[in-house]
């Protein structure tokens, strides 16, 4: 893509939304001397709703493809879809799994903004709100993890692995009953953990084969690349760093990339490594179907031995009574 095709996002009819009273430019693509241009369709506001998702939605129009340019696209998230998630967590006493499901779908598609349509780095501060929104909401709620592993998404992409992580990380961070800005901490370090595999080929990502020895090896690299990328911005805490940066380290030393032993390990960088696992194992993957969760604790316990902090996933087996178990094994 070029320079200026990073800055325009396609849009589907669906995100249109006659309450969004700020509205937007709507953009269409052409080439120029085999260029690409982006040229304004409309202005979206209330008023021109019903005319332009018609336009959108027909079929027999010449422009099929519409854009938003991604300045308006940030303020859209954080200031009308983010804004009303936290009108609804400040009017609920206690938020349920529905509030937390739209959080949960609303971190995706930012995430898949990034992931799969090339957003810049300004997505993030949409992102940033997401984790506090995300750690408000649990903090509020009785969490179990049946209750968030009945949210997550158990499918193959690297945007719903790393929604997945934050939301099993601020859920046992609120077991451990740690304080909301702590939450926000574990729920900003899970959205941004694997942020390094955004320039990992998706074929490489999804090989359904062994990885060779120099696959491995670059695959390894996505920990201090997505470190680089969060630390340029210069806003988030070590513990959110450590995070990206050290979530493939193990109890024994034997992790990458700093093979960092036992509690040289930060809490945060070991809570997310278990969770990380747990995601996985969960998940569907090119190389084998998901594990219920009951399962996949046992096959962390058993066969990933000195990998974890032993405490933190005996907790974790201990908070599956056999009512969870039951509720969680598919």
């Amino acid at each position: 893509m070029s320079d200026l095709q990073d800055y325009f996002f396609p849009i589907q009819p669906g995100f249109l939304n006659r309450n969004w009273s700020h509205g937007f430019d709507i953009y269409y693509k052409t080439e120029v001397e085999s260029e690409a241009k982006f040229l304004q369709y409309a202005v979206y506001s209330p008023e021109t709703h019903d005319q332009i998702y018609g336009r959108m939605s027909d079929p027999e129009a010449d422009q099929q493809e519409f854009y938003i340019h991604e300045t308006d696209l940030v303020h859209y998230y954080r200031d009308f879809l983010i804004k009303n998630l936290k009108e609804k967590i400040a009017a609920a006493e206690k938020p349920d799994a529905v509030i937390l499901k739209e959080i949960y779908d609303l971190i995706c598609r930012v995430l898949a903004e990034y992931f799969d349509d090339m957003a810049s780095t300004r997505i993030f501060r949409a992102l940033d709100d997401l984790a506090k929104v995300l750690a408000e909401c649990m903090a509020k709620m009785d969490v179990t993890i049946p209750l968030v592993f009945g949210v997550a998404n158990k499918e193959n992409h690297t945007y719903s692995h790393c929604a997945n992580v934050a939301l099993y990380c601020t859920a046992l961070g609120c077991m451990f009953k740690l304080k909301v800005e702590e939450l926000q901490d574990l729920a900003m370090g899970g959205i941004y953990f694997d942020i390094g595999k955004k320039d990992v080929d998706y074929e490489l990502l999804t090989k359904a084969g062994v990885l060779t020895q120099e696959e491995f090896k670059y695959i390894r690299k996505h920990p201090m690349a997505g470190k680089q990328v969060v630390a340029a911005l210069k806003r988030y805490k070590p513990g959110t760093l450590s995070m990206v940066s050290d979530h493939h380290e193990k109890w024994n030393g034997e992790g990458y990339p700093a093979g960092l032993v036992g509690e040289k390990i930060s809490i945060q960088a070991r809570i997310c490594g278990i969770m990380d696992v747990f995601s996985a194992l969960t998940s569907d993957r090119s190389y084998r179907k998901r594990l219920p969760p009951a399962k996949a604790f046992s096959v962390m316990k058993n066969e990933m031995p000195g990998s974890f902090d032993n405490r933190i996933l005996a907790f974790l087996l201990k908070s599956l009574t056999p009512q969870s178990q039951t509720a969680v094994a598919s």
